[in-house]
């Protein structure tokens, strides 16, 4: 028998406030660790650890690079910084690729701390756009620990939840009101111990990924998966196809990874961006055929002006049905991507 000793906590959007009502609840005495990534930008302030502070009796702090964990503390993941779990349960910070977009990401968080802590932890996905943290809460239970999802349906931003939710059989659904008591309950009541920690091989390869090492360019590609006809949107490698279950997830050999949603709206914005630099490259034909039709006309070639005109019209034309296809027709998920 044996207690949940850390606690892994992933959020995006509406994150702050979340957090803020979760550790709120936490008494000083709190027996276990606390390590929380919320997807920032990299040039975020980084005032979550004061804010946590402030609302709680923990204390918050930014994990530093080799920092041992410790009770009663929550640690978060700093700015542009993915926050990972090592044996003897040491913090380490690594700036390999973006997951998900993102860079701290929920995922490798969960996943480490899964291999080192296996039942003695517990993961807890809250608010967010897309399913960052989905996968890596799989191997959370696939190794025996505790998954906690937040009532979507009381979520500010209910995608990141659902996706846990439809992903892996979690053990709560909770409400953010009832769910600092059960994470008081789990740190100081004895829960079975698991046995053997199931690691997938790929999951192995993907913890020394986002820690910057190995080069993931030396890592066998049988390793990550199946060759697929993609490209990753970040660097236009192949991206190879997970063989790890829910949700259906993508890496290409720099390292960064794709779920199949994340990568489905990075495709739409890809696309988005060539039909803009093709409506700007229209229109900048059609000014030039305009003023050319103008110098002609002036040098009394009025058949070679009136040609460039009916051009400039196609154009004008072919920019307008352009425009039609991308005004107004963002797809589902975008406001969940949350770049910040």
């Amino acid at each position: 028998m044996q207690t949940v000793g850390v606690f892994l906590v992933g959020t995006s959007a509406g994150g702050h406030s979340a957090l803020r009502a979760l550790v709120s609840q936490l008494p000083a005495d709190f027996p276990a660790a606390i390590c929380v990534v919320l997807h920032m930008g990299h040039n975020a302030p980084g005032s979550l650890p004061a804010m946590l502070s402030e609302a709680g009796a923990l204390r918050a702090t930014h994990a530093e690079d080799a920092e041992a964990i410790q009770g009663s503390r929550i640690y978060v993941a700093p700015p542009d910084r993915h926050l990972i779990v090592c044996q003897h349960g040491i913090l380490r910070l690594g700036s390999g690729p973006k997951e998900n977009f993102f860079r701290p990401s929920v995922d490798p968080l969960f996943r480490s701390a899964a291999r080192i802590y296996g039942a003695g932890c517990a993961g807890v996905v809250l608010t967010g756009g897309l399913d960052d943290g989905s996968a890596g809460l799989a191997a959370i239970k696939r190794c025996g620990g505790v998954a906690i999802v937040q009532d979507p349906d009381e979520a500010a931003a209910p995608s990141m939840p659902r996706s846990a939710l439809r992903a892996v059989e979690v053990d709560d659904r909770l409400s953010l009101a009832a769910m600092g008591k059960h994470l008081i309950s789990l740190a100081r009541a004895p829960t079975p111990a698991a046995e053997l920690c199931v690691m997938t091989e790929s999951e192995r390869v993907e913890i020394d990924i986002a820690l910057g090492s190995p080069s993931p360019g030396s890592t066998p590609r049988q390793a990550l998966g199946q060759p697929t006809l993609f490209t990753c949107p970040e660097c236009a490698g192949v991206l190879m196809r997970m063989q790890d279950g829910r949700p259906a997830r993508f890496r290409c050999h720099t390292g960064h990874a794709f779920t199949q949603r994340t990568l489905a709206l990075a495709q739409h914005e890809s696309t988005e961006a060539s039909i803009w630099t093709a409506i700007k490259s229209c229109e900048e034909e059609r000014a030039t055929l305009m003023e050319l039709a103008v110098d002609e006309r002036l040098r009394g070639e009025a058949t070679v002006a009136d040609d460039l005109l009916r051009a400039a019209k196609r154009l004008e034309e072919r920019s307008r049905k352009l425009r039609e296809m991308v005004i107004g027709k963002a797809p589902t998920g975008r406001a969940g991507r949350e770049r910040q």
